[in-house]
């Protein structure tokens, strides 16, 4: 009985002992699943929860809801057919996952899922439920994506690039190697062997196909440690053709240290190489012949450094080689000629001229003046850019000095020629000659004999006017102290001798255009013009007025230049002095610059003003340009070369200049100077546009009430007959609202602002302008809403 007893209690001891066991291990189980780092739920066969970790009610958005014991779609009554379906699929036995969908969570946000369905079965076999895991992936495959590109990206940039780039791994077999590396090498396209590189015989380590040994191909080397810069190598691939390369590469090393493999680049230097050898050869010849020219001959690098002399210079301006190759050529330069041939430099460098000759005057090492016929010719590389000058100069001091001794008794005579007026109605005629020429030129093929004959006359015609010119500075010529000069900083120097010369019945008022260029000039010459300037404008308002001093920066480009052809294309800076004076009539404007030539009373001036501030701006390779208008005042531009950072520099820079764009609109231009009026036409034509023209404002308006279709009034701002172009305008847009206006005048637009009402401000143009000028503010007024 005792021992049943005890028996019985043993069983009783067991049970509760694996009832205990299995109790521990649900309990665990629960919080496996619980804290599981990913999301994770336990259903039964009616899709009652039975268990789930936190990750799932969080990225559910029910942590504050109970979910063991309900029914997921209670839970959940908006989870589409697709998952009921998935659902009942793994109720029947099927496992089910996915690597990537686009879902979208409670929150409505969508984001990628990874998830899985299982089927979860009894000891006996039979299917107790589902448990599903999932997890957001949205990051990885967004970075996965990326790595992707970047792959693809860097493979592009390899396939594009020109020079050859080879990578192997630590054991030296090729990883990569891309399409310019495969053509220098002469390899075909198609996968690479996984034999290191030094049993490759395709490649050129190998011996028999490359001229290096196997050991000494630059991959190998930066494989065992080297780091190689641009080591030229020659090489010989299967093609056959030898080719002289660059090779630069290095290891690639982890951060620990540990070898990952190395890498090179690889640069066809070929035709570099072979001509530098032809270069070799044709500079042993030629040194044969600078060393034995009977004439100076010189090398002159392109800051104007000497690289090389021969005898006869060094004896013609007394300097030992040694001594000329340590100095330039603007040392030993008259200054009075320097500037000229800085000029002809810079245009060789631009690739305007490729070679020029001119006289100029050396200073001799014991300081008396040399005259040499100077003549100077451009070495290029094979790509173009410059390498250095070629100069030969002939002795012409003796020849000069019988020739200037000629010339002084001819200049006097000249001299009283050209004050009687034969120059200015010389230039009178060749005004009417080069302006009927060049309307001309524009109606043939400038390629056709007819065109290229018309170009020839304008040139011809140009450089008479240009002599003229510089026979008419004669008694101005002297030396200028260049230097780079703020303009700005100038003028507001010159206020108190302004306030004191001018008188209190002068307004005076400047603007100083912001970031306005450095200009290269004299500028105690610049001062006494700006001062002539504005003396000359106060003497044109007795009864007081207004003079106003503007700068700004200019761009003067080749369609500027046919109207002018004294100017060099490039930048300036601009100083306008304008008054609101009497101005002056047209017929006497193309005399203003002569010599002797005054619109004041008798005794009130000496007509040599604006000719010596002509002189001084031809002088320093600028430009200068008069507008006025009777009755409203003039305006004075002078045009001063952009200083290029030397401050010694008179040449201004080319510039570009894009195509203008045109249109099909119609446009009226009212102007009452025919000559004025006809380029404005013709300029509007050539841009596309329909173009009619009036005289003044009465035609204007009796032309656009006969043509509605008119878009654009381009309208000069003074005009005579008592409407200007301002009234115009006003009147223009009492009968058609909607009618856009463009002025155009000779004055500074500071200047010409107080003929702006304010309905029309910003819609102005000033004389001169370019064609583009004109295209692209027509273009800016009509595209305006």
């Amino acid at each position: 009985m005792r021992v049943a007893a005890g028996a019985a209690l043993e069983e009783l001891e067991g049970a509760a002992t694996e009832r205990w066991v299995r109790e521990m291990t649900e309990h665990q189980l629960l919080l496996f699943v619980e804290f599981v780092p990913t999301s994770m739920a336990m259903f039964d066969t009616e899709l009652r929860y039975l268990a789930h970790s936190r990750r799932w009610a969080k990225l559910r958005n029910v942590e504050d809801q109970t979910l063991i014991g309900r029914r997921h779609f209670d839970v959940f009554p908006e989870v589409e057919q697709i998952w009921r379906d998935r659902f009942q699929r793994v109720l029947a036995g099927e496992v089910l996952s996915c690597d990537e969908e686009e879902v979208q969570l409670v929150n409505g946000s969508m984001e990628w899922l990874r998830w899985e369905m299982r089927p979860w079965r009894h000891p006996d076999g039979q299917i107790g439920g589902v448990i599903v895991s999932s997890d957001v992936v949205s990051k990885q495959r967004q970075a996965r994506l990326e790595l992707d590109a970047n792959r693809k990206f860097l493979n592009a940039v390899l396939e594009n690039v020109q020079d050859g780039i080879v990578a192997c791994d630590a054991e030296g077999r090729v990883t990569l190697i891309n399409g310019g590396a495969r053509e220098l090498l002469g390899l075909p396209h198609g996968p690479l062997s996984m034999d290191p590189i030094d049993h490759q015989p395709g490649l050129p380590g190998a011996p028999a196909e490359q001229r290096l040994a196997g050991a000494e191909w630059p991959l190998l080397c930066a494989l065992a440690g080297q780091r190689l810069r641009d080591t030229e190598i020659a090489i010989s691939p299967p093609n056959g053709r030898h080719r002289g390369v660059l090779a630069s590469g290095q290891p690639m090393m982890a951060e620990d240290g540990t070898k990952l493999g190395a890498v090179v680049s690889l640069t066809d230097v070929t035709e570099r190489i072979e001509y530098r050898h032809r270069i070799e050869e044709s500079e042993q010849r030629f040194r044969g012949a600078f060393e034995t020219a009977p004439h100076g001959m010189a090398l002159v690098d392109t800051d104007g450094r000497f690289l090389a002399a021969n005898d006869a210079l060094c004896k013609m301006l007394g300097y030992s080689t040694e001594e000329l190759l340590r100095t330039d050529f603007q040392s030993i330069t008259d200054p009075e000629d320097l500037q000229v041939d800085l000029g002809y430099v810079r245009r060789m460098l631009a690739g305007e001229i490729r070679s020029f000759q001119m006289e100029k005057r050396y200073i001799h090492k014991d300081g008396h003046t040399i005259w040499g016929l100077l003549s100077v010719s451009l070495v290029r590389a094979l790509d173009g850019s410059p390498i250095h000058f070629v100069s030969q100069v002939l002795d012409l001091t003796d020849r000069r000095r019988t020739e200037e001794q000629l010339r002084q008794a001819q200049r006097l005579d000249a001299m009283g020629q050209l004050t009687g007026g034969i120059a200015h109605d010389f230039n009178n005629l060749l005004a009417v000659v080069m302006g009927n020429l060049q309307l001309a030129v524009r109606s043939v093929d400038e390629q056709a004999p007819a065109g290229q004959r018309i170009r020839a006359a304008i040139e011809a015609a140009g450089r008479g006017a240009e002599l003229t010119k510089r026979l008419l500075a004669y008694s101005r010529q002297q030396p200028l102290e260049i230097k780079a000069v703020d303009a700005n900083e100038l003028v507001a120097t010159m206020h108190t001798l302004f306030n004191r010369t001018l008188g209190e019945q002068i307004e005076l008022e400047t603007v100083a255009a912001e970031d306005l260029w450095v200009c290269t000039t004299d500028p105690t010459q610049l001062e006494a013009a700006v001062l002539n300037l504005a003396i000359n404008a106060r003497d044109a308002m007795p009864e007081g007025g207004k003079l106003t001093i503007e700068t700004a920066n200019a761009r003067l480009d080749h369609r500027y230049i046919g109207q002018n052809s004294d100017v060099v294309p490039g930048d300036y800076v601009m100083v306008a002095v304008s008054d609101t004076g009497c101005g002056i009539e047209r017929s006497q404007l193309d005399k203003v610059f002569q010599p002797f030539f005054t619109t004041k009373p008798k005794g009130r001036g000496t007509g040599l003003g604006l000719s010596m501030v002509y002189g001084f701006v031809k002088q320093t390779g600028g430009h200068i340009k008069i507008y006025s208008e009777v009755g409203h005042g003039t305006t004075v531009k002078l045009y001063l070369p952009r200083d290029d950072g030397t401050g010694e520099s008179l040449q201004v820079r080319r510039v570009e200049v894009e195509e203008p764009v045109g249109g099909r609109e119609t446009i009226l231009v009212a102007e009452d100077d025919p000559a004025v009026r006809d380029v404005a036409v013709e300029l509007l034509t050539d841009l596309g546009y329909r173009v009619l023209a009036a005289e003044n404002g009465a035609a204007a308006l009796r032309v656009l009430r006969d043509n509605p279709s008119v878009d654009l009034l381009f309208s000069d701002v003074v005009m005579p007959g008592g409407m200007n172009g301002v009234d115009l305008a006003e009147q223009v847009q009492l009968e058609r609202p909607a009618m856009k206006v463009l002025f155009a005048s000779g004055y500074t637009e500071a200047a010409a602002a107080r003929l702006d009402s304010a309905r029309f401000s910003g819609s102005l143009i000033t004389k001169p302008y370019r064609r583009e000028q004109l295209a692209r503010r027509v273009r800016e007024m009509l595209d305006r809403p």
